[in-house]
């Protein structure tokens, strides 16, 4: 069976994909082939030691504004369908996304694919639109968060259950406090070994008010053995006003995924936090619940469905109303005074998905296809 993987876009720009590839790549009678915009060379080498052959476009602008997307979709519209081409299309096309759903649309639809919806697109109406008719010609569509499932089968008046694979990756080292290769990560984590580091993983803005609510909380606590780590990309020079905040605040830039997993291991405690600006981001499906539970790490999120139906029954972190300054101390303070207990739930929840099975599933699928 030959698959295609393609994905508009960097493969480092959707984590999850990589373990998926890798677990198709293992299968003895699959052929695995990967069309992308890019994927960093680490990742690279990794994919093709699995025998994928990958297919840069390399095609992205890096301005902004209308023109240039639809250039940049052009770009990769017109390399992917030269690179199918003289693949012969494969059994199946594995679409990774919307994007690049839409993007091939009339070229996709001449092959046997399956459709990956990673967001809702409930406030993106263009979307939500043209994901209608990618659903109705998909041969399996998967999708990453069971409520996100049902709702796409409202929606669409779906007749087949979407298939659901959480976003969970595969590891190769669970141990926590990892060597890190990333020298400017590995200075700044070195020196922070005697303390409880409260990770953020994220687009990092001063706007978003769960951080700055815990950088005042830290702040009130005053206890300098914990610290406030932010890794991602700092947008308005957040940073800074975050450190003015709470002096023990730490920035280690975007690291490409999975080595940002190596300093993941060495958090305290996982911080997430989504808006209710969206049924996406309410029904969320973030990566960070598994790559913090696969070293279990506690975690405290914002009162979500997305985050309390799964953190707080599992016992494995608080989520609180980050709008509540009290609520967010007492959170803190009782994931410390628990910590052990938090962690063993947090690891335990990860041992109960078994995303290999889930995938092996989808294969078998495809094979009676």
């Amino acid at each position: 069976m030959d698959i295609i993987f393609v994905l508009k876009g960097s493969l480092e720009g959707l984590p999850p994909m990589i373990p998926r590839i890798i677990h198709f790549a293992k299968q003895k009678d699959i052929k695995v082939s990967l069309i992308c915009s890019y994927v960093a060379p680490s990742n690279l080498k990794v994919l093709e030691s699995f025998g994928v052959k990958c297919y840069q476009i390399k095609h992205r602008t890096r301005l902004f504004g209308f023109k240039f997307k639809i250039l940049d979709w052009l770009g990769f519209r017109w390399g992917c369908k030269k690179i199918l081409k003289s693949l012969g299309g494969g059994d199946y096309i594995y679409v990774c996304s919307a994007d690049t759903a839409i993007c091939l649309w009339g070229i996709i639809n001449k092959f046997k694919y399956v459709f990956q919806a990673n967001e809702l697109y409930d406030k993106f109406i263009f979307y939500k639109f043209c994901i209608k008719y990618v659903v109705r010609n998909a041969v399996e569509f998967v999708v990453p968060e069971f409520c996100r499932a049902n709702i796409f089968m409202t929606w669409y008046n779906l007749k087949k259950n979407p298939i659901v694979i959480p976003n969970i990756p595969i590891l190769t080292n669970s141990d926590v406090k990892q060597d890190i290769s990333n020298l400017e990560a590995q200075n700044i984590i070195n020196k922070l070994s005697d303390k409880k580091i409260i990770l953020y993983q994220g687009y990092i803005n001063s706007g978003d008010r769960s951080l700055s609510v815990i950088s005042r909380v830290l702040k009130k606590i005053n206890n300098s053995d914990f610290v406030f780590v932010l890794m991602g990309i700092d947008q308005n020079n957040s940073i800074r006003q975050l450190i003015d905040i709470y002096e023990y605040t730490y920035y280690i830039p975007f690291v490409t995924p999975p080595q940002h997993l190596e300093i993941t291991s060495h958090a305290y405690i996982g911080v997430l936090s989504y808006d209710r600006v969206s049924l996406n981001n309410i029904f969320c499906a973030p990566n960070k619940i598994y790559e913090y539970s696969s070293y279990g790490i506690p975690m405290l999120g914002n009162d979500i469905p997305g985050l309390r139906y799964c953190i707080d029954i599992q016992k494995m972190g608080k989520t609180v109303d980050y709008n509540n300054e009290n609520k967010v101390m007492a959170a803190i303070l009782e994931i410390d005074a628990n910590h052990y207990s938090y962690s063993a739930n947090s690891r335990s929840f990860y041992a109960k998905e078994n995303l290999n099975t889930m995938l092996d599933n989808l294969i078998s699928i495809l094979r009676l296809n």
